[in-house]
C-alpha cells in the first residue's frame, strides 16, 4: 500500500486500521482514486495545496463509495466520523462527486454548477473502476472516458487526464 503524501494522522491511523479489517483492496483502491484526482487537478494547474485537499477528499469519497452496502456499518460510521477532519469546500467535492456534468446526477447540478473538485472526483473513480476491469494500459478507459466527455465528466479533466497518460 503505497501512503499518500502529508496524509493528516488522523487518516493515516484509519487506512492503516480499516485494510487490517476489511481488506486492502478497499484501502489500495481508494489510495488510487485520491492519486489520480491530485494528478488530473496538477494537469490542470491547480494550486498545490489544493491539489493536496483533493486528495484528501477523494480519498473519503473512495472509501465511503467501496464500503456503501457492505455489511460493515461500523467501517461507514467511521468515515462519516473521520469526514469531520474535512473542511467545508472537501465535504462539498465529497458529496457532490456523483454528479454528471450534464445535469444527470443525484442533484441535478450540470457544468460549472458542480465545484472542480467534485468533477474531478467523478473521473479519478471511474478510471480506477475501468482500469480495474482489466483494461491495463488504459486504452479503453480513455475511450470510455472520452465517449462520455461532455455528458458524464468535465471536458477539461477529460484533458488532463489524457495529457497524463501520454506523459507516461
Amino acid at each position: 500500500m503505497r501512503p499518500l503524501p502529508r496524509q493528516p494522522p488522523a487518516i493515516a491511523a484509519y487506512l492503516h486500521s480499516l485494510s487490517e479489517r476489511q481488506g486492502k483492496g478497499t484501502v489500495t483502491r481508494a489510495i488510487e482514486v485520491s492519486r489520480w484526482a491530485g494528478e488530473i487537478a496538477e494537469a490542470l494547474a491547480w494550486a498545490p495545496v489544493k491539489c493536496e485537499r483533493l486528495r484528501e477528499a477523494a480519498l473519503l469519497f473512495a472509501l465511503r463509495r467501496s464500503l456503501h452496502g457492505s455489511h460493515s456499518p461500523r467501517a461507514l460510521e467511521e468515515i462519516e466520523l473521520l469526514s469531520s477532519v474535512l473542511d467545508d469546500e472537501q465535504s462539498g467535492w465529497v458529496r457532490l462527486g456523483d454528479e454528471s456534468w450534464d445535469g444527470d446526477g443525484p442533484e441535478g447540478l450540470a457544468g460549472t454548477q458542480i465545484p472542480d473538485g467534485s468533477r474531478v472526483i467523478r473521473l479519478a473513480d471511474t478510471w480506477v473502476t475501468l482500469l480495474g476491469r482489466g483494461d491495463g494500459d488504459g486504452d479503453t478507459a480513455i475511450t470510455v472516458c472520452w465517449r462520455d466527455a461532455g455528458s458524464a465528466f468535465w471536458p477539461d479533466a477529460v484533458r488532463a487526464l489524457t495529457r497524463l497518460r501520454t506523459r507516461a
